[in-house]
């Protein structure tokens, strides 16, 4: 294996790829839970404490816009927080079989070259659920403005 001066450094950032990739899935799953949570909260506290009469058929339609964007908020932040394939470790497995006994550029070469082939993987699985959650928080908005409205004009 020919000498690499940067690959240490390149080791250290492509680690730090797997940290990074770990915590912006876990803030993507918190957002999508708290998106779900307040939606879900709204519909059922106000329809709790005013129970929907629809006699008034722009009333009705405000009503029907808020539970509809509850729904398109619960799928959308369902599908963002449901668990997808991150490749989000290192296959110890063929660590051990491949590299423990060869030396450590070489093992280094190969995480940073394993890592380098599942970067775009994890980004597009990682957009993708950022993009339900994005989804989501305009539903949400959508649901919030239509039930404060409903509510005023009761």
């Amino acid at each position: 294996m020919r000498h690499l001066p940067s690959l240490d450094l390149i080791f250290e950032l492509t680690r730090d790829h797997y940290e990074v990739i770990g915590k912006w899935a876990d803030s993507l799953d918190n957002k999508a839970i708290s998106i779900f949570s307040v939606g879900a909260l709204l519909i059922g506290v106000i329809t709790a404490i005013e129970t929907p009469t629809l006699m008034c058929t722009w009333q009705a339609v405000l009503f029907i816009l808020a539970v509809v964007s509850f729904i398109t908020t619960s799928i959308f932040a369902w599908k963002a927080f449901r668990v997808r394939g991150y490749i989000a470790t290192l296959n110890p497995d063929v660590l051990f079989k491949e590299y423990a006994t060869r030396n450590v550029s070489c093992a280094k070469y190969y995480l940073v070259e394993y890592a380098a082939k599942n970067y775009k993987y994890n980004k597009a699985i990682l957009e993708k659920k950022a993009k339900h959650v994005h989804i989501s928080m305009i539903f949400v908005g959508i649901e919030i403005i239509a039930l404060v409205i409903w509510v005023v004009s009761l």
